[in-house]
C-alpha cells in the first residue's frame, strides 16, 4: 500500500506523459506508487480483478470480527490509493492527451487507452535503452562514480520494466562489472569475460558493494591525509637527527643511510608495476578485497577497516 508520505505527494508529477518516449518512466512511476493496488488497474491485463468490499457476516465471534476489520481496512486503503492514482493520471498527462481519457469511466479504461496511444513498439524501446546504455558506458571515467552508478541503476530499472532481452540474462551485470574495471586504471589482470550462465551478483548487489567500498576508501584516505603532515614532519626530524651520526664526515651518507636507501629502492622496485589503489595499497582492482569479495584478504585483515 501507499505510505502516508507517498499519498500526500501523489499529485506531484515527476514525469509528464507527452510522447511515447515518456511512457516507460511514466507507467513505471505509477506502478511503484500504486503498490499492491496495481493489480486492479494494470493496463497489461485483459481482465483485472474488481475491487469489492469484504462481506460482513453477523457473528459474535471476536476472531471473525477482527478479520473483517482487517479486510475492510485493506479494502479502504486500496480504494483510496486507486482514487489518488486516478487523480495523478489526470495531473501527469499533457493537455493534448486529456481528450483521449475524459469520456472513459474507470481508471483501468483510461490506462488502457493511454497505453494504446503512447506505448512504443518494443523494438523502439529496446533501441532507445541500448543507445542510452552506450552513452552512459562512455562516461564512466568522466563523471563522479557514485553519480554514474545512480544513473546506471535507473537505466537498469527501465530495462527491467521494458522486459528487455538483456535483462533476462546477466548481460547488464557483466556490463556493469566491465565498466567498473575501466574505473581502475591499474587493472591489468586477466579480464576475460565470465560465461553468462554462471552466477553473478545482481546489479543492486554490485552497486551496493562498490558504494560501500568507495565510501570506506574515502574515509581511509581522509585519515591518511589528516596524518600525512605530522608523519612527514616526524620523518624529517628523525633523518635530520641521524644525519650527523650516519655521515662519514666528508658529506657522504653513512652505512645506515645507504641501507635504508637500498631497502626503499627494493620496495619500490617490487611495487612500481601497480599504481596506488583507492584503498592505499599498490595492487590491481581485482585484488582489492574491499571491492572484490572473492579476492584473497591479507593476513592482518580486520573487518573494522
Amino acid at each position: 500500500m501507499l505510505s502516508s508520505n507517498l499519498s500526500s505527494n501523489l499529485s506531484k508529477a515527476n514525469v509528464v506523459l507527452h510522447t511515447s518516449s515518456d511512457w516507460t518512466r511514466w507507467i513505471g512511476m505509477i506502478r511503484v506508487r500504486a503498490g499492491t493496488a496495481w493489480k486492479y488497474c494494470d493496463p497489461y491485463k485483459d481482465t483485472p480483478p474488481v475491487l469489492t468490499p469484504p462481506s460482513r457476516e453477523i457473528t459474535e465471534n471476536p476472531i471473525a470480527a477482527a478479520l473483517y476489520r482487517t479486510d475492510y481496512e485493506e479494502y479502504r486503503l486500496a480504494r483510496t490509493t486507486l482514487a489518488q492514482i486516478d487523480q495523478f493520471v489526470f495531473d501527469s498527462v499533457s493537455t493534448q492527451s486529456l481528450a483521449f481519457i475524459l469520456g472513459l469511466d474507470t481508471l483501468y479504461e483510461r490506462r488502457v487507452e493511454l497505453k494504446k496511444r503512447f506505448q512504443p513498439d518494443d523494438r523502439v524501446t529496446y533501441l532507445e535503452l541500448d543507445t542510452r546504455l552506450y552513452k552512459l558506458r562512455s562516461t564512466v571515467k568522466k563523471t563522479g562514480i557514485l553519480d554514474w552508478l545512480s544513473r546506471f541503476e535507473i537505466l537498469y530499472s527501465e530495462y527491467k520494466l521494458a522486459n528487455h532481452p538483456q535483462y533476462q540474462g546477466n548481460m547488464l551485470e557483466f556490463e556493469l562489472l566491465k565498466c567498473l574495471k575501466r574505473v581502475d586504471a591499474q587493472n591489468q589482470e586477466d579480464t576475460q569475460t565470465r560465461e553468462p550462465e554462471k552466477h553473478v551478483d545482481s546489479v543492486y548487489d554490485i552497486i551496493s558493494e562498490f558504494t560501500n567500498y568507495y565510501r570506506n576508501i574515502e574515509a581511509i584516505q581522509s585519515n591518511i591525509r589528516a596524518s600525512s603532515a605530522s608523519t612527514a614532519l616526524a620523518t624529517f626530524q628523525g633523518e635530520s637527527n641521524a644525519s650527523s651520526g650516519d655521515s662519514d664526515g666528508k658529506g657522504k651518507p653513512g652505512k645506515s643511510y645507504t641501507a635504508q636507501t637500498s631497502q626503499t629502492s627494493s620496495q619500490t622496485a617490487s611495487q612500481k608495476e601497480w599504481p596506488t589503489c583507492l584503498c592505499g595499497i599498490k595492487h590491481s582492482f581485482n585484488s582489492c578485497h574491499y571491492i572484490n569479495p572473492r579476492a584473497k584478504k591479507p593476513d592482518n585483515y580486520s573487518e573494522k577497516m
